[in-house]
């Protein structure tokens, strides 16, 4: 039902007096029985939705205070798994080794390239120092970004409790806003329900 609809049929039967008052005729007692069963029904759908998306928030909220009570375990972990990674990307490791070992066969080949009477084989010495180029500063950069991931893990250290009380605030405002908005989808269908029960009560008293 759309919003339009739905006003004009709220205004209808929130106000059934006034419609009787003005007119008793059994086409505006047929009118007002229409409108009464009509919003009845949009209102049973509404309920029957809710009930079947309502386990979905519960279930939003829980995880929600579960994420908040695991907040300071989650950073602690998030710490952890960083230093792991970290530590396959420092020298020596055997990432390191392995950009080691393919610059020293890139070398190889260009010096053979170099030396070989092929022409072809020649042909590949600027491909291959531009392979050896890229390797050597794909090393730098793995250098420099684990030298940025160690200050990076230093600042989360340093700042485990803000950074706890954080996901904390978060998870609270977030699961706050869907209880908002869950009682005022509730306080809707109340006041709807409100509405067509006054409907009867006047309508049993003409």
């Amino acid at each position: 039902m759309n919003s339009f609809r739905a006003v004009a049929l709220s205004a209808a039967i929130v106000m059934p007096g006034l419609v009787c008052a003005q007119d008793a005729s059994p086409s505006t007692e047929r009118d007002n029985a229409v409108l009464i069963a009509s919003e009845v029904e949009s209102l049973m759908t509404d309920l029957e939705a809710r009930a079947q998306e309502f386990p979905e928030v519960l279930r939003q909220l829980a995880e929600g205070t579960a994420r908040a009570e695991d907040a300071e375990n989650a950073v602690a972990a998030l710490i952890e798994r960083l230093t792991e990674v970290t530590d396959t990307m420092e020298d020596g490791s055997r990432f390191d080794n392995a950009i080691d070992k393919y610059k020293m066969a890139t070398t190889d080949l260009i010096a053979e390239a170099e030396a070989s009477p092929n022409d072809l084989i020649k042909e590949m010495v600027p491909s291959l120092r531009e392979t050896l180029s890229q390797l050597e500063q794909d090393d730098q950069d793995r250098n420099q970004t684990v030298v940025e991931a160690r200050n990076v893990i230093d600042q989360l250290k340093k700042n485990k409790e803000a950074i706890v009380f954080f996901i904390k605030a978060g998870e609270v405002q977030r699961g706050a806003a869907l209880i908002e908005q869950n009682v005022a989808e509730f306080d809707s269908i109340v006041s709807r329900a409100r509405g067509v029960a006054n409907s009867l009560i006047e309508a049993a008293n003409q």
